[in-house]
């Protein structure tokens, strides 16, 4: 299953897609497959057509390498950041290498781009005045654990840090000024996986909140297998009537096509609740009825 997955992934049409649909997958290859496919993702942002894409895909894949890697590749992105015509592209070029860049190699860019979005405050997109709102009352320490805790939310499917707890001491104020800049900005694919990540771990009161713009997210495929995600690594125990609902609402209005997409990451609560002849009988079912379905355009 997992190679018939992984060259669905590679002659994926959209070039960003592409990738974004081999990294989601890497982490689950044996050794020897995930070296060729990190190779192979690497070839493939380097060769992309749109520079602002390949920043982002640098700074992503930079994660797979040994540390002692990383330092080359994180000097190939900023110098195509640096190098971008306006300044609004080199503001999100080196926001994206702050966020998605990991270890404290960051915390120079992210210096970089402060300085840039200082020298322009009346540009300043909303994400970043909230950024400067935050980090500007904290040590380094403290903004590279935050920045971290954004770079798994975004970029990877697993539990986020500890360092989630500090979300429950958020005040109200800021995290609703937060989720109306989510709310403005639903769309792309980690954004919408963001959303889904953190949908399980905010505090209760705005839970359903976040839960909502993650469903509705623009990448919906995205956000609900990220959700079920986090819900796989929460749930340990019996699953509540609550958390059942959750996962109903998660797998609701999407199409045939995208339920393997987004069932792949729950198989286990539906072996959990119903057991694993269930989830045989249900996949079963579901490759029948692919048979004689219509094709679709489904996205990633």
């Amino acid at each position: 299953m997992l190679a018939e997955a992984v060259l669905a992934a590679r002659s994926y049409p959209e070039e960003y897609g592409r990738i974004y649909a081999l990294d989601s997958l890497i982490p689950l290859l044996a050794s020897k497959q995930r070296k060729l496919a990190i190779a192979d993702a690497f070839a493939m942002t380097r060769a992309m057509s749109d520079v602002t894409y390949k920043v982002d895909w640098l700074a992503i894949l930079a994660r797979y390498l040994p540390r002692q890697e990383r330092p080359a590749v994180l000097a190939e992105a900023v110098e195509i950041a640096r190098s971008m015509n306006s300044e609004q592209e080199r503001q999100w070029a080196l926001a994206v290498i702050a966020l998605a860049f990991p270890g404290e190699e960051r915390m120079d860019v992210f210096r970089e781009l402060l300085t840039l979005v200082q020298s322009d405050p009346d540009h300043m997109p909303p994400a970043a005045r909230l950024g400067r709102e935050v980090f500007g009352i904290l040590p380094d320490r403290v903004i590279c654990r935050m920045l971290e805790l954004v770079r798994r939310a975004r970029y990877e499917d697993s539990q986020p840090p500890a360092s989630t707890r500090l979300l429950k001491y958020v005040p109200d104020s800021l995290a609703e000024k937060a989720i109306d800049i989510l709310r403005d900005q639903p769309s792309g694919l980690h954004n919408a996986h963001a959303l889904g990540t953190m949908a399980l771990h905010v505090p209760m009161r705005f839970r359903q909140k976040v839960l909502k713009l993650a469903l509705a997210a623009g990448q919906g495929v995205v956000a609900r297998r990220a959700i079920l995600t986090q819900a796989r690594l929460l749930w340990k125990e019996r699953i509540t009537i609550a958390e059942l609902e959750i996962f109903r609402q998660t797998i609701a209005d999407i199409g045939l096509d995208e339920y393997l997409n987004v069932l792949a990451s729950g198989a286990d609560i539906i072996t959990q609740v119903a057991g694993a002849q269930s989830l045989d009988d249900f996949l079963t079912d579901l490759r029948t009825i692919q048979r004689w379905w219509p094709p679709s355009e489904a996205g990633v």
